[in-house]
Parts: C-alpha cells; sequence; structure tokens
C-alpha cells in the first residue's frame, strides 16, 4: 500500500487528516495523491457530474432569496468595517494601476484617466483621497456597495471616471448625497476645461455666500 492511500478519496476506510498535520504536509499530501492513478480512476465523468448536480441543488435549496439578502447585507457590514479589504485594491480585467501622491499620502489609480485626473488635482493644489468609505446602493434584488473614484475634500464632491455608463451605474451614482462630476469619454476628451469650469463655479458660488 502507497503512503497515501491511508487517506486517498478512493480507499473506503480511509483516515480522516489528523488535526497535527500541519497546512505544509497536508499540501505535499495531496500533490502525490494528484500525481498518482487513483485519482484519475475515483474523478470519472459520472461522478464528477454527480457531484456537480448535487452542488447545483444544494445551493438552491440552501440560498433562498431571504438567505441571499442576509448575506448581502452581512458583507457590506464587513466591507464597511473594513475598507482597505475591498475599495480600489480590487481590479478585475487589464487596467494598470499607477502609484501617485493623494493628501493622504501615496496611493494607486486605476488606468490613465483616473491617472489624468489625479494629475490635474495635484498641479492645482486640490486635495483630494480614494481612500472612501462606501455607499450602499439596492441592485437586482440585493445590497452592493460602490466607491467612488475620487472625493475632492476642497470642493466637498465626488468625481467618478467611466467610460461609459449604465443603469446600474446610475442606480450606484444616485446613492451619493453629495455633488458627483462624472468624467466619461466627452468629459475626459476637454478634461481641463471641465475640472477648470467646476472649480472656478465652486469658488464663485462660496463667495457670493
Amino acid at each position: 500500500m502507497l503512503a497515501h492511500e491511508s487517506v486517498c478519496p478512493s480507499n473506503e476506510n480511509r483516515k480522516m487528516w489528523e488535526r497535527k498535520w500541519s497546512l505544509e504536509k497536508k499540501l505535499s499530501f495531496s500533490k502525490k495523491c494528484l500525481d498518482t492513478k487513483c485519482n484519475n480512476s475515483f474523478w470519472t465523468d459520472n461522478r464528477r457530474e454527480e457531484q456537480r448536480k448535487h452542488t447545483v441543488e444544494f445551493n438552491q435549496s440552501y440560498w433562498t432569496e431571504e438567505k441571499r439578502l442576509l448575506h448581502s447585507k452581512i458583507m457590506i457590514d464587513v466591507v464597511k468595517n473594513n475598507p482597505n479589504s475591498y475599495s480600489k485594491n480590487n481590479v478585475s480585467g487589464r487596467v494598470k494601476m499607477h502609484r501617485v501622491v493623494s493628501s493622504d499620502g501615496p496611493t494607486d489609480v486605476k488606468g490613465k484617466w483616473e491617472l489624468k485626473v489625479a494629475d490635474w488635482l495635484n498641479k492645482n493644489n486640490v486635495r483630494w483621497t480614494n481612500n472612501i468609505p462606501p455607499f450602499s446602493y439596492f441592485w437586482n434584488d440585493s445590497w452592493h456597495l460602490y466607491f467612488p473614484d475620487f472625493y475632492i475634500s476642497d470642493f466637498d464632491t465626488y468625481i467618478e471616471v467611466k467610460g461609459y455608463e449604465t443603469e446600474r451605474d446610475r442606480c450606484k451614482w444616485d446613492a451619493i448625497p453629495k455633488p458627483l462630476i462624472i468624467i466619461k469619454e466627452k468629459e475626459y476628451k476637454d478634461l481641463e476645461n471641465v475640472l477648470n469650469i467646476f472649480a472656478g463655479e465652486y469658488v464663485s458660488s462660496t463667495v457670493g455666500s
């Protein structure tokens, strides 16, 4: 008998892993088991399909609408209490991150559009951050979190950089109680002018008040 067979899935009399096994030892065992023929013979196509159906049936019976909403709320609370676990650090696709300096110190922005906004803010000595507490919004029968791209503390305004908008984006933006500047393709092509106009309008409104 091979050393790994005492815990191999193909052995009905296998032993359970003992608590004293370290993670390194468990990983080493798993690799050995995958390298043997027994693993391939155990996980036949029919057995894999049975396992898949079992998983689907379990999810459908367990994840009721009530449980989905509760889980969604719990996860939102978790992220709100630990914003660094999500926010700008979660990037999908091939977006290139750029290291810049905000009013809070070094940070990363996503893609050349956000980089151009950050450069304008720094060049004009405008205080900003992208370490922003999330906003909750309800979409597709569940609660989600929205992290705006920039918060401009000097203007008490948010900036969202978006190549195109969807119905879900509009739902996110409605969750923000303060002014929001949305930078799409048209605004990006004339970014300097758009931001200069907004800054001038803001200064005029505060002086007039």
